[in-house]
This record gives structure tokens, sequence and C-alpha cells, in this order.
């Protein structure tokens, strides 16, 4: 795991994640922007900033799109699973429903 994850981070890697199981190896800013509800200007800013990261989470490439690396995929890994426990637990110890507890 690594240490110091920002909650916008962890998003941002689970998107990633999400949209290049979906569409390939590279997926794009604009599809994150929409995915996210965040404007592309934002979305390159912190795609600059993750690859830059010690150890980098993704490999960013201008006009192509963005992949996670290694540790990149390892961390949105982990916060999906710890995602999907917590769904897990509201669901079958609380009585939440999914939808419930995606809002």
């Amino acid at each position: 795991m690594i240490a110091d994850i920002s909650p916008a981070t962890q998003d941002y890697l689970k998107t990633i994640y999400l949209l290049t199981e979906e569409n390939g190896r590279f997926t794009t800013t604009s599809a994150l922007a929409t995915k996210l509800h965040i404007s592309p200007a934002s979305i390159t800013g912190m795609l600059q900033k993750l690859a830059k990261a010690s150890p980098p989470l993704i490999n960013y490439v201008k006009h192509k799109g963005v992949e996670l690396t290694p540790d990149g995929r390892r961390e949105a890994l982990r916060v999906l699973r710890q995602h999907r426990l917590v769904e897990q637990f509201l669901v079958e110890k609380l009585g939440y429903t999914l939808d419930e507890v995606h809002e």
C-alpha cells in the first residue's frame, strides 16, 4: 500500500481502472472528466501529478490518454476491494440496499 493517498487520488485511480477495463489499455481525459464530473483542465492537472508521484501511479501520454502503472493498478484494486467490503457490510449488517449504498 502506498502511504497518504487522498480520497481524490483514490477516486481517480479507481475510475481509470474501471474505464480501462471497459475500453482497453488507455482511457482518455475526456472520458475521465465525464465520469468524474470534473473539468478536463482539472483532470489533466491531476494526471500530471499522478504521473510524477513516487512511485508513478499512471503513464500519461498527451493526446493519447492514461494507463495505470503496476503500482497504480495495485492501489486501484486495493481501493476497489476496500469499497466493496464497506458496501457488503452496509448491505448485510445494516440492511441498506445497493442503491442506498451507492448514494
